[in-house]
């Protein structure tokens, strides 16, 4: 699961290790194979405890964010379908994006939620660009939306 908002965190976790990496002693052999470093850490699960997903952050397949109160949940699902549960897992609504398996929904910093297939092409987006710093929630009224920086709902389903 790798999150936008961390990849500051990722690139300077790799810096560090090739930085302090031993280096390898002169042979007259093929050349050494480089070690391979290690993905980004999975993301904390504090980053969408608050059931909000940041602009500019990705839920990666089988991320999770909760609503504040636990009421529901809104699941990245493998096979591509963004689906918003209730706490005993009913659906209440799905984006029509199944049949691609290891999408990945990004809240765009221009304001769009979009749901991009394991090949990055755009297979399903809201109608919300022209908002910087737009959000998207999940509330305890069994909402999903995205909402703007000045707090008004641009998009909702649930």
């Amino acid at each position: 699961m790798f999150v936008n908002l961390l990849a500051g965190t990722a690139v300077a976790l790799v810096t560090a290790a090739v930085a302090t990496a031993p280096a390898a002693a002169p042979s007259d052999g093929p050349a050494p194979v480089a070690a391979p470093v290690a993905a980004a850490a999975p993301l904390p699960a504090e980053v969408f405890a608050t059931g909000k997903v940041p602009s500019g952050a990705t839920l990666s397949a089988g991320d999770t964010v909760k609503s504040v109160g636990g009421r529901y949940k809104l699941i990245q699902q493998k096979e591509g379908n963004l689906v918003l549960y209730t706490a005993d897992n009913r659906s209440v609504w799905a984006s029509p994006t199944a049949g691609n398996p290891g999408a990945k929904a990004i809240m765009q910093k221009e304001g769009n939620l979009v749901i991009y297939s394991a090949a990055n092409k755009a297979v399903w987006a809201t109608p919300t660009a022209g908002n910087p710093g737009a959000q998207l929630e999940v509330r305890d009224d069994g909402k999903v939306a995205v909402v703007g920086s000045n707090g008004a709902v641009l998009w909702s389903a649930g």
